[in-house]
């Protein structure tokens, strides 16, 4: 799965990139290594969460509901995961004194630049795959925001080669123009997503937005509820042949305060991720390449469910 993208039929290489089923994971960095609970509790999380996140033990318990993944970044990749969903925070300048941007969800994770890192090596030994990453939510970016923000881009284009950056779509360089075919032929195989503000920024040319990207949220525990929103998001995007922006399909379940106090022993793994990533499966294995499937999420991701993404592109 490391080269899925490379060895695929070049009829699927030449549809469009939002044409193409692409496994990805849900808050990609919230591994247990790299969730920290030596630190404060995250600036994403809410006050009550931060003021009981400095009583001993709690954060130990949040981790627990707060790990959405087993895999490394290094080892998604190798699993066939293509789209990276990150959550970025700018901690305050107390709790960050090596001034690093860092990953988070309700705790602290690894600074973003190691997870870029990983790409770059990844990339290195497999330049024909294509690596979406949706920077999709940041965190503390409130103070001189277009400053931290365009540090935050620089720094990232000092790890990779801007030449390997794919271009953001434009009124002349409309999104169906993008295939896997081309970007590989261009050696590009980075697609980079973040929030921004305005229409004009030094990163016009490279940086994809909001605009490139849907990402509908289900919003529920409940796993038949997810599942028949995701049906709907199918059917609708099987009505739309050529449609001029990637969808994500959140394969995901949302805890909540109840499900956590009525089960306080157990984990965001064992509770719902589980069972939402089965159940995610097995609707994906019953979809065909006419289905619409775009770019899936889910938690605690496996090279199995990878297979069954990568799959709906040849049925």
């Amino acid at each position: 799965l490391s080269e899925w993208m490379t060895n695929l039929p070049m009829e699927v290489k030449r549809r469009p990139i939002t044409n193409i089923a692409i496994p990805g994971s849900h808050d990609s960095f919230a591994f247990s290594s790299s969730l920290s609970t030596a630190l404060p509790v995250a600036n994403d999380a809410s006050s009550t969460m931060v003021k009981a996140g400095k009583i001993p033990g709690v954060r130990t318990f949040i981790k627990r509901w707060a790990v959405t993944q087993n895999l490394t970044i290094s080892k998604q990749l190798e699993a066939g995961i293509r789209y990276l969903d990150l959550r970025v925070s700018n901690p305050p300048s107390k709790h960050n004194p090596e001034n690093l941007l860092r990953s988070a969800h309700s705790l602290y994770g690894a600074p973003l630049l190691e997870m870029i890192e990983s790409v770059k090596e990844f990339l290195m030994k497999h330049p024909k795959e294509v690596v979406l990453i949706d920077m999709n939510h940041l965190y503390g970016f409130d103070d001189e925001l277009d400053k931290i923000f365009f540090d935050m881009i620089n720094d990232i284009l000092g790890v990779l080669s801007i030449s390997q950056l794919v271009p953001a779509p434009s009124n002349l360089r409309p999104i169906s123009m993008y295939t896997l075919e081309k970007m590989q032929r261009y050696g590009q195989n980075v697609i980079l997503i973040a929030p921004f503000r305005g229409e004009s920024h030094p990163f016009t040319d490279v940086l994809w937005n909001t605009n490139h990207i849907r990402s509908p949220w289900p919003n529920s525990d409940k796993i038949p509820y997810i599942i028949s929103f995701l049906n709907k998001l199918s059917e609708e995007r099987r009505k739309d042949p050529n449609p001029n922006s990637l969808l994500v399909y959140q394969g995901v379940a949302t805890v909540r305060g109840t499900d956590i106090a009525l089960h306080p022993l157990s984990s965001l793994e064992k509770l719902l991720s589980r069972s939402m990533t089965k159940a995610t499966c097995d609707w994906l294995s019953q979809r065909y390449s006419r289905d619409g499937i775009n770019i899936v999420i889910a938690d605690f991701v496996s090279s199995d469910y990878s297979k069954l993404v990568i799959d709906v592109n040849l049925r």
